[in-house]
């Protein structure tokens, strides 16, 4: 169970990665 849990963690790193950087990019370019 744990051996899966940090599967999924590990999966989930670059995909809130990547959404934390399309938010701050969006952020940038629209103004406001």
């Amino acid at each position: 169970m744990l051996k899966y849990f940090f599967k999924r963690l590990l999966h989930g790193i670059p995909v809130l990665f990547a959404v934390s950087t399309i938010t701050f990019l969006i952020m940038r370019v629209v103004p406001g």
